[in-house]
């Protein structure tokens, strides 16, 4: 919340910063700056969109260290109609694990494979839902396998057949370490690998009108293997590319192929996202689960008076830089 209030004022005193360029110095190209950059940024949300609505499509894992905006990338989704999770959001409902999988009601992996299957009354709300799974580690650690089973019988059951009981579009674990995933859901069809690499939002908020939107890095994975080897895209390690094409054409382009044959799809995204109520997520969640104290984080207002004070610091700043601009004038 702090960082979206410096970074409104900051962008705020730009526009205003520009205009009065525009119109002290008669500089009039200056004025469509400010549309262009408006153009760029929609323009780039849209592709966004597409992007990560295109990505994050299926049964999939997100990863990466603290702080690389695992949450940030999963809570995208939140924005579609019907979303569980076990992370509130502002229109999600909550998602827990044993309710999902007790959906089923006694089918276990012992009987299925004795062709035992039992018919119970399918539940509503599931059919058709986008499912948010954050902090897989936490709620199925490998280490305690044999009671999860005992737990939740009907595991081995419901993640293979999940997309003919309820037709999930997306179904998104986040981890931090792909090895910690368990190895009931390691078994499964993972549609894709997403390695969460960094929210950029405070040198990036310094760019006029873009730095009005988040910027989020991630990598896309198809394979395991090359997920899990921190594999890159073609394009960033083919120095040769073009050296390669000058000798014989199409001979790049083939190597591309034969790479990405080997290693699966991989992409690099940058995409920017609107910061909108709908999907902001508490970022300290379980220590207001855990702890009796609740702590100012990203969804909640900080307050009112520490607001006033940046908005004041930076109207003395652009006050500043007004007079600093003007005084070239009044020496001519």
């Amino acid at each position: 919340m702090k960082d979206k209030k410096f970074r409104i004022t900051y962008q705020i005193l730009i526009h205003l910063l520009l205009i009065v360029l525009a119109i002290m110095y008669e500089w009039y190209l200056l004025a469509f700056l400010i549309p262009i950059l408006w153009l760029i940024a929609i323009i780039w949300l849209f592709i966004g969109w597409l992007s990560y609505n295109s990505d994050l499509r299926g049964y999939g894992v997100i990863f990466g260290g603290l702080g690389s905006g695992k949450t940030t990338i999963s809570s995208l989704l939140a924005t579609r109609k019907n979303v569980y999770s076990n992370i509130p959001y502002k229109h999600s409902k909550d998602f827990v694990l044993k309710n999902y999988l007790s959906s089923i009601g006694k089918n276990n992996s012992l009987d299925t494979l004795k062709g035992i299957f039992y018919k119970v009354d399918k539940p509503d709300g599931y059919e058709g839902s986008t499912i948010i799974y954050d902090d897989l580690a936490l709620y199925l650690p490998n280490y305690m396998d044999s009671e999860l089973k005992k737990m939740y019988p009907q595991i081995g059951v419901m993640f293979p057949i999940r997309r003919h009981l309820y037709n999930h579009p997306s179904f998104t674990f986040t981890i931090q370490d792909l090895d910690r995933i368990y190895k009931v859901a390691r078994e499964l069809q993972i549609d894709y690998y997403i390695k969460a690499v960094a929210v950029r939002s405070r040198a990036w908020g310094l760019i006029p009108v873009l730095g009005l939107f988040p910027m989020i890095e991630y990598i896309y994975y198809s394979n395991y293997d090359s997920a899990k080897a921190g594999m890159l895209p073609y394009k960033e390690i083919a120095i040769l590319d073009k050296a390669m094409s000058s000798v014989h054409v199409g001979s790049g382009r083939a190597l591309e192929k034969i790479y990405n044959a080997q290693n699966g799809i991989i992409k690099r995204r940058r995409i920017l996202y609107r910061d909108i109520k709908k999907r902001r997520f508490n970022s300290r969640y379980f220590h207001d689960i855990i702890f009796n104290d609740i702590v100012i984080d990203d969804i909640k207002d900080l307050p009112n008076q520490q607001g006033k004070e940046e908005t004041i610091k930076w109207l003395l700043l652009f006050g500043l830089l007004f007079h600093l601009l003007r005084l070239p004038l009044r020496l001519l």
